[in-house]
């Protein structure tokens, strides 16, 4: 079948250009399957719509008032109820409006490229009984399966006043429900995700999962040095600008405590303590700061009003070994970032359990906010991850240790929003059994996956005294959270995620909206010499590709200095901390490079004295692809299809209906006829030579293939252009088989990069 036979007209007609973030993967995974292509989705959602004097479907007319893919609020439902009321102060026409409120659950349609690969996915999709509504469609032009259950669904009519507004309680009681199944339809999406994975991607096509063989350049750059460890780093984006309502490159990294003198400090006057300040460097436009101030000594203009926001201002005390994350905001009471900071020690037998919040636009003081339940009992040598915000779930702690041994104990730390006043926060305990300290923890980028997934990179396992090896976890774990926190599990992973036996280490994820590729980066660490089984291992940055949500890949790592002068040691380069910045979009700089900083760290010598690594900047090549300058990507989008025609002299063969538009720019592309274009996708996917930005297209009448008209334009990357299409000697077996020729078409982006754009214009 043709899978590409689409419009050129509209790349999507949903409301947000975009796949719902929740499905993602699930959408994702189908598509990798050259038996199956997705032609519609909805992961689900929570809505209330307002007829506005049409029919209630939603289609063409009327007005969401909730449309969210994700669970809501109480106050969510009354605020969206008491708009209609605010809208039409002066008249009671719509007050008494019969609006729907609904609970729809996914619905997924999927071409199959026969009867028999249809009826398969149908069983996957009907085998637990949950999809039991679940269907296919034969046509003439092809086979689609539709996955569906309708027993979720809920849909209650309200007003915003008459007798069809009931009380807080009943809606309460409403907004709880919609929450409860709309859990149960997260679950559906897993189950069916693990079956389509477990089923369909056996024997030929299991090589479908695995990643494709990839090579990272890492050039490695100096950085301001701190000489601290045992510290805290977040950062903050400061990434809008009012006035010319445009995209900054504008960052702030703070760094909280640590053991050590701090940056700034002369051999002469250095003196080594746990710290208690906050320092922070500035990217401004693309430019770093060339030194660290403390937070103090930063322009007030820019970081803080004098604005108060609540009562119970506290000082940091001087800590070593705690963790800091920032928390997601989108909830909030406010739109502004929080940095989370929790545990650590302020003397060997000293550690703390206390959560401090500080709030770097707003203040520059810490504060601690209201808790409900028993905190996490004091610890150091944790980690504390930031969530997505699921459930208000916004991060979780795992294990550390005190003064006598290992913790085995996990708290999810969730955010309770109350309208018009400070947020409360609550802690949620879990044992998991598995004591654990100075391991890596991060949240894995799965782009949508309906759990959460704390991935653990090795630890150590006793609290044993320095003349004691002890036991160092080399087996890579994860920690699963489902239902809204109420199940979380504890995970090996064998051969599906590599083995990364380090303490000490750093890890940050790599995943933006610009791409689909998902990363996971570990730094750093003191390792066990035994525990490395191959040179990727041993290398300072180890880098994983999440070829989907339960594969793991090695990337193999080259590092370089940046010129020959820089002399690179990576040696004490634990305790430290690594954080992922996006690279910046206003400069010339590549639009394929991911930036790591790697701050501080160091190891202590009773002999010798502390011993601090350098900070440096990592600029990551070749990680990702798909990452899109954002500013080129603008440019292309105001010329029009009949300006790229015109350049080709070919501007009379312009069709009437090419008009000019935001969604296309013209890109390289190989020919291929429509039977063979969908297996040609999956070699060039395979190979990462699949320009990801761009879709599939009917190729234009002046192509340089005589049958183009039945010919499909696949985009494909510049290093396909320079390593295959213009090089010389063999060509791949898939070139070879599918291509017919190579060109240029004016492409339509693709639906990730047209949400993003929508984004930035918005």
């Amino acid at each position: 079948p043709d899978w590409t036979g689409r419009s050129n007209k509209n790349d999507d007609s949903s409301r947000t250009i975009s796949v719902d973030l929740p499905i993602r993967s699930l959408v994702d995974l189908i598509n990798k399957h050259p038996r199956y292509a997705t032609t519609s989705s909805c992961s689900g959602r929570i809505a209330l719509f307002h007829p506005n004097n049409s029919d209630d479907s939603g289609k063409g007319g009327g007005k969401w008032l909730i449309a969210a893919h994700r669970r809501i609020t109480l106050t969510e439902l009354i605020d969206a109820l008491d708009s209609v009321l605010r809208v039409d102060e002066g008249s009671c026409h719509h007050e008494t409006t019969t609006m729907m409120f609904k609970h729809e659950p996914m619905l997924l349609h999927v071409a199959c490229a026969s009867h028999h690969d249809a009826a398969l996915l149908l069983r996957i999709g009907t085998m637990s009984g949950t999809l039991r509504e679940s269907g296919a469609m034969i046509t003439e032009k092809r086979v689609t399966v539709a996955l569906r259950g309708h027993a979720l669904a809920l849909t209650v009519p309200l007003a915003a006043r008459g007798p069809l507004r009931p009380s807080e309680e009943y809606l309460e009681m409403l907004v709880n429900e919609a929450n409860d199944r709309f859990e149960k339809n997260e679950n559906r999406m897993l189950n069916l995700y693990e079956g389509i994975e477990n089923e369909l991607f056996t024997g030929e096509y299991r090589h479908l999962l695995q990643c494709a063989s990839k090579t990272v350049k890492g050039i490695v750059n100096s950085f301001p040095s701190l000489d601290i460890w045992g510290h805290a780093a977040v950062v903050v984006p400061i990434s809008f600008d009012n006035e010319s309502s445009s995209f900054v490159d504008d960052i702030d990294v703070l760094v909280f405590g640590g053991y050590g003198s701090g940056p700034g400090m002369s051999k002469q006057k250095k003196k080594y303590c746990r710290l208690s300040s906050v320092y922070g460097i500035r990217r401004r436009k693309g430019i770093w700061d060339e030194k660290w101030a403390e937070r103090n000594e930063l322009t007030l203009e820019e970081h803080c009003s004098k604005r108060k926001i609540m009562e119970g201002k506290v000082i940091l005390p001087p800590l070593q070994g705690h963790k800091a994350c920032l928390l997601p905001v989108a909830r909030c009471a406010h739109n502004d970032p929080i940095v989370a900071i929790f545990g650590g020690r302020a003397g060997p037998a000293r550690p703390f359990s206390t959560l401090f919040l500080y709030y770097p636009t707003l203040s520059c003081d810490f504060f601690e906010p209201k808790v409900v339940g028993p905190p996490p009992t004091p610890r150091w040598g944790h980690t504390f991850t930031a969530l997505p915000g699921h459930d208000d779930n916004v991060a979780i702690v795992v294990g550390g240790r005190n003064e006598k041994e290992a913790l085995s104990s996990v708290y999810l730390l969730s955010r309770i929003t109350k309208f018009g006043e400070a947020d409360e926060y609550a802690w949620q305990s879990l044992d998991i059994g598995r004591p654990l300290f100075y391991h890596s923890a991060v949240l894995q980028p799965n782009a949508g996956s309906v759990l959460d997934r704390i991935v653990i990179f090795g630890g150590l396992a006793n609290a044993s005294s320095i003349v004691q090896p002890a036991k160092c976890l080399s087996m890579t774990s994860s920690i699963q959270i489902t239902n809204a926190g109420k199940e979380i599990k504890w995970v090996e992973h064998g051969g599906s995620f590599p083995k990364d036996g380090f303490f000490a280490s750093s890890a940050a994820s790599i995943s933006t909206i610009h791409s689909r590729t998902r990363s996971i980066i570990v730094s750093g660490g003191a390792p066990i010499q035994h525990e490395l089984t191959n040179t990727n291992e041993a290398l300072p940055i180890r880098i994983y590709e999440c070829c989907s949500d339960n594969k793991v890949s090695a990337c193999k790592v080259d590092l370089h200095p940046c010129h020959s002068d820089l002399a690179v040691n990576f040696g004490s380069m634990a305790h430290h901390e690594m954080l992922f910045v996006e690279s910046g979009i206003d400069g010339d700089r590549s639009a394929k490079s991911c930036d790591i900083l790697l701050l501080g760290g160091g190891v202590d010598s009773f002999a010798f004295g502390p011993s601090f690594s350098s900070c440096y900047s990592v600029s990551l090549e070749g990680l990702d692809d798909d990452i899109i300058n954002e500013k080129k990507l603008m440019k292309h989008c105001k010329r029009s299809v009949q300006q790229v025609m015109m350049e080709k002299g070919s501007s009379k063969d312009v069709k009437k209906n090419d008009k000019p538009n935001d969604a296309c720019a013209e890109t390289d592309v190989i020919y291929v006829a429509s039977k063979d274009a969908k297996c040609l996708k999956m070699a060039l996917e395979s190979a990462s030579y699949l320009d990801k930005r761009y879709r599939m297209k009917k190729a234009d009448k002046n192509t340089p293939n005589s049958e183009s008209c039945s010919c499909i334009a696949v985009p494909i990357t510049k290093s396909c252009v320079e390593e295959v299409v213009n090089a010389d000697g063999e060509k791949p077996i898939w070139y070879e088989k599918y291509a017919l020729a190579f060109g240029k078409e004016v492409a339509p982006f693709s639906t990730v990069v047209l949400g993003s754009l929508k984004q930035r214009k918005s």
